[in-house]
Order: structure tokens, then sequence, then C-alpha cells
């Protein structure tokens, strides 16, 4: 039997062929749907609506709305390839803008998986404002699904960015939000730099969320360079409550500090080691090794000190 990945590329060229096919003989379209809809021939249907040509539309339409209790979802998003192969770029943003999700907690799920192919699948038909508006509202509303924030990070626009930063706390889409603030590059440092430094609700009471969003603002801060005029702003986080957070404040200590901060930072990246887990301990070797020798005695009597059970833990929870 053949892997699905040897004959997915064939069937998505196909359904570009199809879409740019003349229509010269009547289809049945039910029977399209049916084969659409069904849990075997599904792919096979979707060439089948294709070739019915912009007539098969409404009854897309009628499968994109029916949310599944059961929570399967694979069918409409069979539909969502259908419209976007057919040109239905109208159809899938009156869809996303009237979209409900479920408040069964199965049911949602299947939703939003819709929701998001049917985003992605608007961003690459449509590259227009209204559909960026649409887009953008969405995300402001779901900044945890994956697939809106990856359609925004399509358009490459400014405004999207606090959608981008507030996406940085959800695991499942904080990869599309880093690419979508990658590609913008230091015009999103001004709001990164506020965020990695503003724990929520406060410090003391951190979210885990917050903590996600500020090590991963501080990550991008690191990938599209730090200025030094910036490190004042910065400094305080040598103190973090936050190991790791702590540790990337010690870095830019060590690049953009006075002397006086380089040796505060080099003894508090000793003591941060005497605790490290050894993926913590990873990240400070790999902060000496770009920054230089200046802790090299501080470090080696931080790792003498170390708690191995720290090590033990580190890994169980991997």
């Amino acid at each position: 039997m053949p892997k699905p990945t040897e004959t997915a590329p064939d069937l998505y060229g196909a359904e570009r062929g199809l879409a740019s096919m003349p229509s010269n003989r009547e289809h049945d379209v039910e029977a399209a749907i049916a084969s659409l809809c069904s849990l075997h021939d599904g792919d096979h249907g979707v060439l089948a609506v294709i070739a019915c040509g912009r007539g098969a539309i409404p009854r897309l339409k009628d499968v994109l709305v029916r949310s599944e209790p059961s929570g399967l979802f694979e069918t409409r998003c069979r539909a969502v390839r259908a419209l976007k192969a057919l040109s239905g770029g109208e159809e899938l943003a009156s869809f996303l803008s009237t979209v409900r999700l479920a408040r069964d907690p199965v049911q949602r799920l299947g939703d939003e998986a819709v929701v998001e192919a049917a985003a992605r699948a608007l961003s690459e038909a449509h590259d227009d404002d209204a559909s960026f508006r649409l887009l953008l509202r969405l995300g402001r509303e779901l900044p945890y699904l994956a697939g809106v924030v990856e359609a925004l990070a399509h358009f490459e626009r400014a405004e999207a960015v606090p959608v981008f930063v507030q996406a940085l706390g959800e695991d499942a889409a904080r990869p599309a939000a880093e690419a979508g603030l990658l590609r913008l590059g230091r015009l999103v440092l001004p709001l990164l730099i506020v965020t990695a430094t503003e724990p929520w609700p406060d410090a003391e009471n951190e979210s885990d969320g917050s903590r996600r969003k500020r090590r991963s603002a501080l990550g991008l801060i690191s990938q599209i360079g730090c200025p030094a005029e910036a490190w004042p702003r910065l400094r305080s986080l040598m103190e973090d409550k936050d190991a790791r957070i702590s540790a990337f404040g010690c870095k830019l200590g060590l690049m953009h500090g006075s002397a006086a901060e380089r040796k505060a930072a080099a003894g508090h990246l000793a003591e941060l080691l005497a605790g490290a887990d050894w993926l913590l301990r990873s990240d400070i070797h790999d902060t000496l090794a770009q920054c230089g020798n200046m802790a090299d005695h501080r470090v080696r009597r931080g790792s003498r000190n170390r708690d191995p059970a720290r090590d033990q833990t580190s890994l169980e929870g991997k």
C-alpha cells in the first residue's frame, strides 16, 4: 500500500489542473459530494467535486458549515480544499466572517481545525485588504489558532504584530507567530522588549503563559539582534525570577553592560549554573562560548556545586 505522502502531491496537482479545465458534460454533484464525505474515498471525492466546476460550490458550502458533534473535521477541510481550487474565496470569507465555535469541547476542536484550514486557504487565494482585515479580527479573537496566525503572517503587515505577540504564549500558535515576527525584522523589537520585561499579571504571580511569552520574545530579540541602546530597559532581567529569562539577561549584560555589570552577570550565571538542569546549563555554556572567558572560573565553581537530582528531574520531565 503506498504511503500517503507519496500520493498527496499528485492529488494536489490534479486539483489545480481540474479547476482550470472546462466542463464538457454534466457531472453528478451529489455523487461527488458523497465521495468527498466518504472516509475511504475522500481525496478522490475532492477531485470529483472540482471536476463538477463552480456549480458544486453551493453544496460545498453546505458541507463546510455543518459542524460535527463527533469533532471529525476532515470532510469539511476537504470542502475547503475544493473551494480554494474552484476560486471560492468569497465563500471562504463568508464562512470565516460568521463562524461560531461549538461550546462542546470535542466539537469545538473540530470547528477550530476547519477555521484554521479556511484561514490558510483564504490567505493563499486572496491577499487583498478585506481578507487581511477579516483574518486580523479572527486573530484578535482566536490568537491560539496556529492556522489563523499563519494566515496573518502571509501578509507581512505590522498591524498584525500585537496578535503575533499574544500568540507567543500559546504552544500551538507560537511557531507561526515567531515566524511572522521574524519576517518583519527590527520593526517588532520595541514591542518585543516591552513583552520581555512585563510579566503578567505581575512578577510575584506570573502566569505560565506570560512566562512562555517572555521567553519566546527574548529568543526573537536574540535572533533579530539586540541593539546596545536597548540594554538599559533589559538590565533588570538579570535578576528575573525565571532562571531561563535571568540567564538571557546575563547574556545581554555580558554583551552590552558596563565592566561592573559584566562582572555581576558572570557571577549570576555561576549561581544559576549550580542549580540548572541540563538544558539551561547547555544554554549558559553556549552564552560563554559567544561572550568570552570572563566568567570561566566562576562557572567552573558553579559546575562543581550543581545538584545532580535536578538533572534527573529535567530528564524525567521531557
